[in-house]
């Protein structure tokens, strides 16, 4: 539907009671009318039709299938309704189908409809009516009272119905789906010749040795809305075509007509709407998830596909690998031979430091007749890496299989390595300037460098790392001032590299192709200004620098390496963890307003989507994420305000569904720390979750921690169980930073985790002066109490109420002290921050949480590292999911709890379901991770 602003509250929630009564309407009457389909079919059954068949001529208006895809066009800029072909509609009736289009061919006139306006809630059916010569009709739904075939219904500017049947022209006249998400965002489905994402790792081996595609898993290919599967069984192999040629680009998709096989042809073959899985040129492969598909090449070498957001360093062709040590190899042009000096032959590739060659290896002879004057190719001396290693020198042109060049040589001038590498006999002119040592590196600390494309300048407001292959920087407000202008003279048409001078140690900018005689890190390509930079690296630095003062987040993925871009969509702030812990075969629910934190209210221009493996979730307000298999799936949710395809935002995550039954350690030891709303059962909830699952958790800490102090929206005497949960605490609480309003510091009496000789948060203590034997898995929720500035002293005590920029300034630091002395006393134990939970209509509360999940995330969220993750319950929560106003009826959360939801206020304590939601995601988490 086209949005309306909304007059007040009532007229908001008017319009989107209407359209969801709308939908259950329909469906009601679709219901009806197939059951009522297969009453006839079971009388008429007697006389010689089987039984259950459907007579669609004995049902007023039923909803018949068109046979063809795009059959009739919706035209909303034209305002018409007409068949795709002159004479053409074909539909199924009465277990047969036949063509109605004949007569049909004159536009219908959609007009007087008045589709457009907002205040136009009628539904219109879009029918062939019986009664009138088989005429193609458009009239209000209710109106329809005649026995005809229904193919469809059209509410203002969207088709229910048939979706495949009908082309829609939107008010732009640009072709959209049927699907509302395509009024905004991009429907994958739509993308012709895009790739299938393979679930199961390692599952199809291009094998170029062999020329044989193999299967060594069941494929498991998603995309948009839809879903196939391949058992290795079915097809264990798939022979290359006869005429395959090394030069030439080849699709390899799945046959949906002969068994969901497997099928190589050229790129330029044409195979419909068949998945593709990977395209291939030579050993060169993309797809949509290379831990999945892959290629073994002629040597036997396993070659990743390429990456989707940059180019790592182990997958680079023919890399230039940096010895270890001065004067490692001898060229000699007086004798013509390569030798292996006194050391072994060390070097640094991406993948780390490796012994190649030692010492004794023969020596590689030069032949006589080349790199002459009149020799103008260039010539590589490089290491063939095999089942044994073999120093080797061609024309870089003939390098095959893992070739790692040692140093490029031209007319007898060595390019690399120089320091590496003794010349005896070689030309007496100096090396040119290009010969230093120019490495990418990656730049460690995330926004520290801005680059004011604008007025040409880079600023740098902290102190930061540059990490290269074989060596590193560090940059302090100390070691560099906090901004340099770089030249004039280069043109915003040229591309430039960013770079650290390592001889100088001062950065700089130049253009790309500009020689600098230093040693230097670069570390970012730029080109263009403003919101037409792009930009280009290896590392992925174009994620951690800024351009023109907008970070990453705020530039769009949809430009080359980012730009700065117009999202802020007014005063949302889109934040998600990089991994979502889930389990197969359980519907989890995501919220906009968790993530998007917008205000609670529904908007019809926002959008989104998100690819899950079961299916696309097109949503405006809840999405739905759940998986049939155990599988990790990279993925992203996009979202997109007011239909402006230019202003889409993608964000990258991981969803990680795991199988509990297979997990073999089902005895963690689980504590749950936090403020009143972890107190409100949290620690039950999560035990509820994982007995639910088949886990035998034991829950430690010195509190019974239930509901009945709190307005939680609980009903219903629940057991308690042992927790940290603490109501009106503060992260600082813990920590034992908590200020009076005087500056001095307020200390909890009861805090379990305070070592008053250390004086300091002291796990170790806590975890030894209770006698607990040992923690798997720290679950913490903290910072609700700090947001809203509450405390259960603050009157007595006089305990003051931070701003948000003064908690911002203090949570990494806190959390830290926390995090690093849980790891003190168990190093593998894993940790999970949930962020505070969203609050009803808590506009100012919403806003300042956003910040402060934000920071929460982008300094903790690291689930590569396997310490330190960030939850996703928060998403789950809220009062779209949840939260009811006072009043509200009560409703059972769970046929298998006594927990009921009722009516509460617009705070931040959570209603009942919503707390047993966000139990469900963090024992999700915890079976996740569990071995």
């Amino acid at each position: 539907m086209r949005y309306r602003p909304a007059t007040n509250d009532w007229d908001v929630q008017f319009e989107q009671n209407y359209n969801q009564n709308l939908i259950d309407i329909e469906s009601d009457i679709l219901s009806v009318e197939e059951r009522l389909a297969n009453a006839e079919g079971q009388v008429i059954g007697t006389n010689g039709l089987a039984d259950n068949a459907v007579i669609l001529s004995k049902i007023k208006n039923p909803n018949v299938r068109l046979m063809h895809n795009d059959s009739i066009i919706v035209d909303f800029q034209a305002k018409q309704l007409r068949l795709a072909t002159a004479g053409s509609l074909f539909i199924y009736a009465d277990n047969d189908h036949a063509n109605y289009g004949a007569g049909n061919d004159t536009p219908i006139d959609l007009a007087p409809l008045n589709l457009d306006s907002g205040s136009n809630y009628n539904s219109y059916r879009i029918y062939i009516d019986r009664d009138n010569n088989n005429k193609l009709k458009v009239a209000p739904a209710a109106s329809v009272t005649a026995r005809n075939f229904t193919l469809g219904f059209i509410y203002q500017n969207r088709v229910i119905g048939n979706e495949n049947g009908f082309k829609i022209i939107d008010a732009n006249g640009n072709e959209a789906s049927a699907q509302k998400i395509a009024n905004g965002a991009i429907s994958q489905l739509n993308l012709r010749n895009a790739l299938w994402s393979v679930l199961q790792r390692d599952a199809v081996e291009i094998n170029i040795k062999d020329k044989k595609v193999y299967l060594k898993a069941d494929i498991h290919a998603i995309h948009g809305r839809g879903w196939y599967y391949l058992a290795k069984t079915t097809q264990s192999e798939l022979a290359f075509p006869s005429d395959f040629a090394n030069g030439t680009t080849y699709k390899i998709y799945m046959d949906l007509k002969d068994s969901n096989k497997l099928k190589m042809v050229l790129y330029s073959v044409d195979v419909g709407s068949n998945p593709i899985i990977a395209f291939m040129f030579g050993t060169n492969l993309v797809t949509a998830n290379p831990s999945a598909v892959y290629i073994v090449d002629s040597g036997g070498t396993r070659i990743l596909a390429i990456p989707k957001n940059s180019i790592q360093t182990a997958d680079l062709k023919n890399p230039i690998i940096q010895l270890l040590h001065p004067e490692t190899i001898q060229i000699d042009y007086t004798t013509n031979q390569i030798i292996i000096t006194a050391k072994d032959l060390w070097a640094f590739h991406s993948t780390g430091m490796n012994k190649y060659l030692d010492r004794t290896y023969p020596a590689v002879v030069i032949p006589a007749d080349i790199m002459t004057s009149t020799d103008y190719n260039v010539w590589a001396l490089y290491l063939q890496v095999g089942a044994t290693n073999e120093l080797k020198l061609d024309k870089i042109q003939n390098l095959t299989g893992d070739a790692r060049i040692i140093t490029r040589i031209y007319q007898k001038r060595i390019l690399d390595n120089l320091d590496g590498i003794k010349v005896i006999g070689g030309p007496t002119t100096p090396v040119p300037t290009l010969s230093k040592t120019q490495q990418f590196a990656r730049v460690y600390q995330n926004n520290t460098i801005n680059i004011d494309t604008t007025n040409k300048k880079v600023i740098i407001s902290g102190a930061t790392h540059l990490i290269g292959p074989n060596g590193s920087a560090y940059i302090s407000a100390t070691t560099y001032p906090a901004e340099f202008v770089y030249e004039d003279t280069v043109s915003s048409s040229y591309v430039k590299k960013l770079y650290w001078n390592r001889d100088t140690n001062t950065f700089g900018v130049s253009e790309y192709s500009k020689a600098v005689d230093a040693n230097m890190f670069v570390l970012l390509y730029f080109n263009g200004t403003g919101g037409s930079t792009t930009t280009f690296d290896v590392f992925e630095n174009y994620k951690r620098i800024k351009i023109d003062s907008y970070a990453w987040a705020d530039r769009s993925e949809s430009q080359s390496g980012g730009g700065a871009a117009p999202y802020n969509w007014s005063t949302n702030k889109y934040i998600l963890p990089k991994e979502l812990f889930l389990l197969k075969g359980i519907d989890y629910s995501i919220n906009a307003q968790n993530f998007n934190f917008n205000k609670f209210t529904d908007n019809d221009s926002l959008l989104y989507e998100i690819v899950t493996p079961s299916k696309t979730a097109a949503f405006e307000n809840n999405g739905i994420i759940n998986s049939p298999i155990a599988v990790d799936f990279e993925t992203y949710l996009a979202g997109i305000y007011n239909g402006d395809k230019t202003n889409a935002l993608v964000k990258d995550m991981v969803l990680r569904f795991a199988d509990p039954a297979k997990k073999t350690n089902k005895s963690p030891r689980v504590l749950c720390l936090g403020d009143s709303i972890t107190h409100a059962n949290i620690p039950y909830l999560v035990k509820y979750w994982l007995e639910n699952f088949g886990f035998t958790p034991t829950m430690i800490g010195t509190q019974n921690n239930g509901h009945e102090t709190y307005g939680y929206g609980i009903e219903g005497t629940q057991p308690t169980e042992k927790g940290e949960g603490r109501g009106g605490w503060r992260l600082t609480d813990y920590t034992g930073t908590t200020k009076r309003t005087d500056g001095t510091i307020y200390l909890k009496p009861d805090n379990p985790f305070w070592n008053p000789t250390t004086k300091a948060f002291d796990f170790s203590y806590y975890m030894s002066n209770n006698g607990f034997s040992g923690v798997d898995f720290v679950v913490i929720m903290l910072g609700t109490n700090d947001i809203t500035g509450y405390h259960g002293q603050k009157v007595a005590e006089s305990i003051g109420a931070p701003t948000i920029d003064e908690i911002l300034a203090y949570m990494p630091g806190e959390f830290q002290k926390i995090i690093d002395s849980i790891l003190a006393y168990n190093p593998n134990c894993k940790i999970g921050l949930n962020p505070p939970v969203p609050a009803g209509g808590y506009d100012d509360f919403n806003a300042k949480l956003a910040r402060y999940t934000e920071l929460l995330q982008a300094n903790f969220d690291k689930p590569e590292q396997g310490k330190t993750y960030c939850l996703g319950s928060y998403l789950g929560n809220g009062r779209l999911s949840g939260k009811q106003w006072n009043g509200a009826a009560k409703t059972p959360v769970s046929d298998s709890n006594s927990t009921y939801r009722i009516g509460i206020s617009s705070d931040v304590h959570d209603a009942g379901n919503n707390q047993l939601v966000n139990a469900l995601w963090s024992a999700s988490w915890i079976i996740n991770r569990s071995n």
